[in-house]
């Protein structure tokens, strides 16, 4: 279900930008297309790991290949506290 409501606003999102700028499907995926190839590719990994998120390690992953591996915990009661 946690993906379906992404997914759902985006498709609501895309629809009105197509009613406001009168584009066909296919000219608003091959902007969107456009624009994303455009960033450089560390924001676009991180961005379309935040996108795909379905699990956080998932989205911990994404944002450790931009900022470097995240803290560990080493003691018993930090392991236990993450």
């Amino acid at each position: 279900m946690t993906d379906t409501i992404p997914s759902w606003l985006k498709f609501g999102a895309d629809y009105a930008a197509r009613k406001i700028t009168g584009q066909s499907v296919e000219e608003q995926q091959a902007e969107q297309r456009a624009f994303a190839e455009s960033l450089p590719s560390y924001l676009r990994d991180a961005a379309g790991a935040v996108v795909n998120a379905g699990k956080t390690e998932t989205l911990q992953h994404g944002i450790e290949q931009v900022t470097g591996p995240a803290y560990e915990p080493s003691t018993r009661a930090g392991k236990i506290a993450s």
